[in-house]
């Protein structure tokens, strides 16, 4: 029997923050924070409240304030990494990262990629499941139990 330690809805995965994939992901924004690779092997895309992924605008391309709008994003990031109130969520089929209140909320906000070397890490971890052991229960079987022969009660 093998655990993600996720949750599944249609495309979307709930990331545990206790599992290693969350545990990674932290790991590698807060290591490239002050990198200047930073901009190449980790995507920021910016949307509007209540948009699709399908209309998400990549912060790494743009000309006129590029820098600015990346440094930005990319400090909300390392926050929301560290909020409890935020919750980490995976896109399955394009692996985008983002962030919801809950997994009911129709709101995402801040979505993220990585590419490169960054992204074959984690396609590594992702290989690795959890392998769990299984406990059989064994139900008890009633026996009437017998009354001790020899011992007086003290009244």
């Amino acid at each position: 029997m093998y655990l993600y330690n996720t949750i599944y809805r249609e495309h979307l995965i709930l990331i545990k923050r206790n599992t290693p994939e969350f545990k990674e992901v932290k790991n590698l924004v807060s290591e490239y924070t002050d990198s200047s690779s930073a901009k190449k092997y980790i995507l920021l895309y910016s949307m509007k409240p209540y948009q699709e992924l399908k209309e998400k605008i990549l912060l790494n391309t743009v000309k006129k304030d590029g820098a600015i709008l990346y440094s930005l994003a990319y400090d909300s990031l390392r926050e929301y990494i560290c909020s409890n109130t935020k919750k980490l969520f995976r896109e399955e089929k394009e692996s985008i990262y983002y962030f919801k209140t809950s997994s009911a909320s129709a709101s995402i906000e801040l979505p993220f990629a990585f590419a490169g070397k960054l992204k074959k890490s984690l396609s590594k971890l992702l290989m690795k499941p959890t392998k769990l052991v299984e406990r059989k229960i064994i139900p008890l079987k009633q026996t009437p139990r017998k009354k001790a022969a020899g011992k007086k009660s003290i009244a």
